[in-house]
């Protein structure tokens, strides 16, 4: 799914003279000059922002306040020249808002790109707004994005899930990404589409009599080939070029796990026995007909349920973008 922005710049064709070299690299902290600019931006169904558990679809919307980041570049998965910050505040569920911001990629960019959610500044390394991994810490998906150089390094670490069909763990660790036309610079005017980067799936398990009323902490779901070795399934931390764009979030460095893990805040099964979780990565690998899926959930007592699926058909393919859903009926170990 897509959202759309559309930039018009407010300042005359003139000011185009003040811009600094695109040669020269800038950092928002040391206030540069460049070219104000106000973005509207128009919001579809899955891209980020508030998940909200609708059927098989997550639908999104604008929180009050909200940031986007426009990183200029030398070309394709080249240095980083600028990155800007363009914000946005309103009523909270809108589906378009109005950003704002200072343009400081010069007046003949090479490349540039646009990221959602925005990259804040520290100690001159640029990151993304913290998540809670498992352990209660702060960390940023996309981190260590450097003005000068190629790389930036993302984390794909195990989330915590709060409850039985909630998904708002999945906020600051969802990426979009869009090139933007510099052609329209000319014009006084930037656009871009941005692509959401990340795969959610949806799972639903349904548990035996004996695990109503029982509180899970954990759940894993892990790929196997026929044999029962282990397959690539979800792609773990990595390095990767500044411009997701053109290399989107899975190479150049970093390998595939063979499991991905959700911790549980002590989700109580109801008497329905069915849980919905949300699982998100950069990556999961395509599993070929014949591999199996292996699904594990471990209670507060260490009681584990597991089921295996086998994979059928012509395989199972995953997407960037998109909700997949998979199910399975567990059973005690």
């Amino acid at each position: 799914m897509k959202k759309i922005f559309v930039f018009a710049a407010v300042a005359a064709f003139a000011a185009l003279s003040c811009q600094k070299n695109e040669e020269t690299p800038v950092q928002e902290n040391q206030g540069p000059v460049g070219i104000p600019m106000t973005l509207t931006a128009g919001i579809d169904e899955i891209t980020k922002v508030d998940y909200v558990p609708s059927g098989n679809v997550l639908l999104t919307s604008w929180e009050a306040e909200e940031s986007i980041s426009v990183i200029t570049l030398d070309g394709n998965n080249g240095n980083v020249v600028a990155i800007d910050k363009f914000t946005s505040t309103g009523t909270a569920g809108r589906e378009k808002a109005d950003f704002t911001g200072t343009f400081t990629g010069g007046a003949s960019p090479v490349k540039v790109i646009a990221i959602y959610p925005a990259l804040s500044e520290s100690g001159g390394e640029y990151a993304t707004a913290p998540y809670k991994n498992n352990s209660g810490l702060d960390v940023s998906f996309l981190w260590k994005a450097i003005v000068g150089e190629p790389y930036i390094q993302s984390r794909n670490q195990a989330l915590k899930q709060a409850a039985d069909g909630d998904a708002s763990h999945l906020k600051n660790y969802c990426i979009m990404s869009g090139e933007v036309n510099v052609e329209d610079i000319k014009n006084n005017k930037l656009s871009t589409t941005l692509s959401n980067q990340m795969t959610v799936l949806k799972v639903t398990i349904t548990l035996p009599d004996a695990a109503v009323g029982k509180k899970l902490t954990s759940f894993e779901l892990a790929a196997k080939k026929s044999d029962d070795t282990d397959a690539g399934f979800a792609r773990g931390a990595s390095w990767e070029y500044v411009d997701i764009v053109q290399s989107p979030i899975s190479a150049p460095g970093g390998g595939f796990n063979s499991r991905k893990t959700l911790y549980l805040n002590n989700i109580e099964v109801p008497a329905a026995k069915k849980v919905t979780l949300y699982m998100v990565n950069s990556t999961f690998a395509d599993q070929e007909a014949g591999n199996k899926l292996v699904f594990t959930a471990t209670d507060s007592e260490s009681t584990t349920y597991t089921a295996t699926r086998t994979v059928t058909g012509g395989g199972l393919k995953f997407y960037r973008g998109c909700t997949h859903t998979v199910s399975a009926t567990l059973n005690v170990e």
